[in-house]
């Protein structure tokens, strides 16, 4: 297969359309499929395949879809819609590809991508820099317009495509390491309608959905309807529709229009004034299209959603709504049933499971609707809750082999996975090393040593960028540089947002980061001696790095301190620094001190939803003792969020408030829950 292209200029955010003309008389046909992005495959005018993984530049991956049901004797007509980002962004690097596909009997190739296939600018999706980012996270969103619509898909309006530019001849792919995503049809519950007016100072489709003067009233009908819903206002048409909770997935329409119209759609996990919140601190989520006289049917697969609430804005005051909808597209993970006689135990466990769920696609995400991202800190929350939650390991192991692939120059993994490996990206260098618990955690649940010893070289390389920074006294430093963000949670003084971006940071020992390199190295240790090369080499760091936590104890305030100053002053205290160092200190009254009061009331900043495990973990350190108190501790805070409607977990107890209005109501690393009740032997 060679990555072609279609032969036009370059630009960020682009779409391009694909034909290719095959005959067939066998059995069984296959399609095997890579973008540099994403891809929509039709065969015949159906939908046969679309999601590409997201991979790397030196891990290009395809899938192999059965377009069987799809064909048929004699001549068949492949159409690919692909979409080309590039625009490094949290789940997506450049990688300098084009589309490359294959269509095969079996024995033969039937098609396949090279310079003859016909190729086009897609006249129906707008994208390019004009178009607002949706979050810097995710990319930009696009505008399809159905006016230009000819029937590409069953092979319609050949002249107007042109031979592709071949951009690689030879490419190196792999196949795909997990399942495909599976499709669910949804009901999406109509809750209010209405009337609109946007206000004409704002620029973008997400401002003015938010801003726009809305006169509304309840509603209550749901869709699909397959006989439609007439809609009749004077000026125009607003709808809000409900998916009861959250889901993750494309979005699909069926709307028939009198006259060419646009159209708005916002979309979000929370509603205030009775609206979607479609623009929240610079962040867009949009989609804008131009409607055609007659019906307009719509599914959208370049662009996964995660939410709640959709709204619509519809200029034409007359119209037939046979659907307004999200289609779910969900990993196939088998659940391990859980019981518990405990009717909120049960309750938390089961919204714990859901919010895995929606935060597994392609790989682990910290929140399906702000930026779908791949971090080592929150995919390990992810991967530990999974293990006791799921039959399944290929999942961890795809996304670990993602993690440890990405190494920077400057000997750290990238902040998330696929991301930019430029040395001036930001980097947390923490979550760096809570790579090396996570990658040791998959191998002593699921057996599997082969994944490190492949990667050990890379995870040599960052434990010895550490070791390299320790001064003599065995501590180290926070990183130096805009690059680097010491971030260790979400809370005030230990999210370094004073010094985010910065090319200087504070001259001063963080515990967190010392005692993150002391659990780093002991996992290191730990995988080298599984697979039998281990020669002592980092016994005496081990030691040290031990050793070096228990120099931020306070004996007068009896509890360990988050920052040291180069005069050995201790101050700042919370308690993920104390859950931390209880896990590492080798000093039993060092860490009796801390238990005790993690285990209570306690004047230490309070440690966020993010990092509880490493709370919980320290206290079931303590071989039952605590166990109680884990208990009512789950109950409480996750159980407030219960209480306040949610049906997943969210990044943060202040829920949407959280960061400035920009809180997710779904959040993976929030499924603790999950692993601690298993551990604690619920």
């Amino acid at each position: 297969m060679k990555q072609i292209r279609a032969a036009a200029e370059r630009q960020v955010n682009e779409f391009q359309e694909f034909i290719s003309f095959f005959d067939f008389g066998g059995k069984k046909a296959t399609l095997k499929i890579s973008s540099e992005t994403d891809y929509c495959a039709y065969v015949n005018g159906n939908v046969a395949g679309y999601g590409q993984y997201e991979d790397l530049p030196d891990y290009k991956v395809y899938d192999e879809i059965d377009i069987t049901p799809f064909i048929k004797k004699g001549r068949n007509v492949l159409a690919i819609r692909a979409f080309f980002e590039h625009t490094d962004n949290a789940h997506y690097m450049e990688k300098g590809c084009g589309l490359a596909f294959e269509v095969s009997d079996g024995g033969n190739v039937l098609c396949e991508s090279c310079a003859d296939t016909l190729s086009r600018v897609s006249p129906t999706y707008k994208g390019g820099e004009d178009m607002p980012f949706i979050t810097g996270q995710l990319g930009r969103t696009y505008l399809y317009d159905f006016r230009a619509e000819d029937g590409f898909e069953n092979g319609g309006n050949a002249d107007t495509f042109a031979p592709s530019e071949v951009l690689r001849t030879e490419a190196e792919l792999f196949p795909r390491p997990i399942a495909k995503l599976v499709e669910k049809k949804n009901t999406a519950y109509i809750i209010r309608s209405g009337e609109y007016a946007f206000d004409g100072k704002y620029g973008t489709a997400a401002e003015k959905m938010q801003y726009a003067e809305i006169v509304g009233k309840e509603e209550n009908f749901t869709l699909p309807s397959k006989s439609g819903v007439n809609l009749k206002n004077k000026k125009n048409i607003y709808l809000l529709a409900d998916m009861r909770d959250e889901k993750t997935g494309v979005l699909t329409f069926d709307i028939e229009v009198p006259a060419d119209c646009y159209m708005a759609v916002g979309y979000g996990e929370h509603i205030i004034d009775g609206r979607v919140r479609s623009y929240v601190g610079g962040r867009h989520f949009q989609f804008e299209f131009m409607l055609k006289k007659g019906r307009n049917r719509f599914i959208g697969p370049f662009r996964r959603l995660g939410m709640r609430y959709m709204s619509l804005f519809l200029e034409t005051p007359e119209a037939k709504i046979y659907d307004f909808n999200l289609i779910s597209t969900d990993y196939p993970v088998a659940e391990k049933p859980k019981k518990f006689a405990d009717k909120r135990l049960q309750e938390i466990y089961d919204a714990s499971v859901k919010t895995l769920k929606v935060c597994m696609h392609e790989h682990y995400e910290d929140t399906p609707w702000r930026e779908q991202a791949l971090y080592a800190m929150d995919s390990r929350n992810q991967m530990l809750c999974g293990y006791y939650a799921f039959e399944d390991f290929a999942f961890a192991r795809a996304s670990l082999n993602l993690m440890s692939k990405n190494i920077r120059d400057d000997d750290v993994f990238t902040i998330t996975t696929p991301s930019m490996r430029d040395v001036m990206n930001i980097n947390i260098p923490s979550f760096s090393l809570v790579q090396f618990c996570a990658m040791e955690d998959y191998m002593n649940y699921s057996g599997d040593k082969s994944l490190f010893a492949e990667y050990e070289n890379n995870y040599r390389r960052v434990i010895g960028k550490f070791m390299a920074l320790r001064e003599d006294n065995g501590l180290i430093k926070p990183l130096s540089g805009r690059k680097y963000w010491n971030f260790y949670e979400w809370i005030d003084g230990l999210d370094a947002s004073a010094h985010f971006g910065t090319p200087e940071q504070p001259d001063r020992y963080d515990a967190p980061l010392s005692a993150f390199f002391a659990m780093a190295v002991k996992s290191m240790v730990n995988m080298l001696k599984s697979i039998d090369r281990y020669n002592g080499e980092y016994d005496a760091v081990l030691s040290e790095a031990t050793a070096a936590v228990d120099k931020f104890f306070d004996k007068e305030k009896n509890r360990f301190a988050d920052f040291m100053e180069t005069d050995g002053r201790l101050w700042h205290y919370s308690e993920l620094t104390n859950s931390l160092c209880a896990l590492v200190s080798g000093n039993k009254a060092n860490v009796s001190a801390a238990l005790e009061l993690l285990s209570g009331e306690n004047d230490l900043l309070h440690i966020t939803l993010s990092h509880s495990i490493f709370k919980f973990s320290a206290l079931l350190a303590a071989g039952g003792k605590y166990n109680g108190f884990i208990v009512s501790e789950i109950k409480r805070i996750w159980g407030k969020m219960l209480d306040e409607g949610a049906s997943t977990f969210y990044e943060d107890e202040l829920g949407a408030a959280a960061f400035a209005d920009a809180g997710s109501l779904s959040h993976g690393w929030s499924a603790v829950p999950v692993y601690i009740l298993n551990k604690a032997g619920y």
